[in-house]
């Protein structure tokens, strides 16, 4: 039976026991006044073992499902909800996989979260799920500033795998796809096999270089210990987010890379010609000391592997100058030579004819 309303876990329910299990399965909540699912900050409560799975939340004022942690939510349907569709804190192993979020946020609100899907703190494993006309970040005046709104938002993972999940007709003032690695872990990202096509908005934000003050000496001395591939997605299609024929300063790129470690391979980068930079790549690391509140890009010479990617041309002076270089564009060489004759797509089981004309 459909739940006209909102579900709401109050403080009484954690008396139970610090690893009490929550389990939603087959359920349907829909058209509530506030939040679909809410789940209350308990500092007290340590276990992340909430598990939401083959239920439909949707037409919410709020969020369609607010936690401070989980386990596991697969096969639901997100849709409908005002504030957006997810909005998860953290976990230490976290599994999003065969869910829909669609239809999520609205286009007046400037929301700093994910439209579609914010997960906090953790290793994420996210498959095989779809982003559909989720709208997130629009400035409601021309020429103002952009939210920092994504559709997707990752901001702080290790060990994670984003793996063939579709990311379709979204409209973002921020990104689509915004990650941020903490490089500082031995750790890995693998983001493989994904379709991010006609959406609105820069496509993609990733660094894997975050650092904390804590870590200072422990970066300083190990700048490279992270292992990120980012291999045969799809980016087409996509198109910068324009209000009365003004293109967005803040955003002149449609991928959008800051540090060493991503290696991107055998993916296709055919986005309009409308952004500025096909490809925007910042070899730095990033360093905020939060007891001294500074917060600062250092570059770091040397170089991004781009070989084996198809792009909008096959001419190398093109694709070249559709490719943004180091913090201050001139400290660090992208390497895109060879690339692909013909477009790779995700389900590509052989690599194509590659021509290389560098030098």
């Amino acid at each position: 039976m459909p739940n006209s309303g909102s579900i709401y876990f109050n403080h009484d329910y954690f008396n139970q026991g610090v690893n009490t299990a929550m389990i939603l399965r087959g359920v349907a909540v829909l058209h509530g006044a506030s939040h679909g699912i809410s789940i209350p900050s308990i500092p007290s409560y340590r276990a992340n073992n909430l598990l939401i799975s083959d239920s439909q939340i949707s037409h919410h004022a709020g969020m369609g499902i607010t936690a401070p942690f989980y386990h596991a939510l697969s096969n639901n349907t997100i849709s409908f909800n005002k504030l957006g569709g997810i909005s998860i804190g953290s976990g230490d192993q976290m599994w999003f996989v065969n869910n829909t979020v669609k239809h999520n946020g609205y286009a007046s609100l400037a929301c700093t979260a994910g439209a579609g899907l914010r997960l906090g703190i953790g290793a994420i494993q996210m498959y095989n799920n779809v982003f559909d006309s989720n709208v997130c970040g629009i400035p409601t005046v021309p020429g103002s500033p952009l939210a920092s709104g994504a559709i997707v938002h990752l901001p702080d993972t290790w060990s994670t795998r984003v793996i063939n999940n579709r990311f379709i007709n979204n409209t973002a003032g921020g990104y689509i796809l915004y990650m941020a690695h903490s490089s500082y872990w031995k750790s890995w990202l693998t983001v493989k096999g994904n379709t991010i096509s006609d959406n609105t908005g820069a496509v993609l934000f990733y660094s894997g270089v975050f650092e904390d003050g804590d870590m200072q000496v422990a970066w300083r001395t190990s700048p490279t210990n992270c292992y990120d591939v980012f291999t045969y997605n799809l980016l087409s299609g996509n198109v910068p987010l324009i209000l009365n024929n003004t293109l967005p300063a803040e955003l002149p790129s449609a991928v959008n890379v800051r540090g060493t470690c991503m290696t991107m391979n055998y993916n296709t980068f055919t986005n309009s010609p409308l952004f500025t930079y096909e490809m925007r790549c910042a070899n730095a690391y990033h360093f905020s000391d939060k007891n001294a509140n500074t917060n600062t890009w250092t570059a770091i010479y040397g170089s991004i592997d781009a070989r084996y990617n198809a792009w909008s041309s096959t001419d190398p002076v093109l694709i070249q100058s559709k490719i943004a270089q180091g913090i201050d564009f001139s400290t660090t060489f992208v390497d895109f030579s060879p690339f692909a004759l013909s477009p790779i797509y995700p389900s590509s089981a052989s690599v194509p004819s590659f021509e290389s004309t560098m030098p």
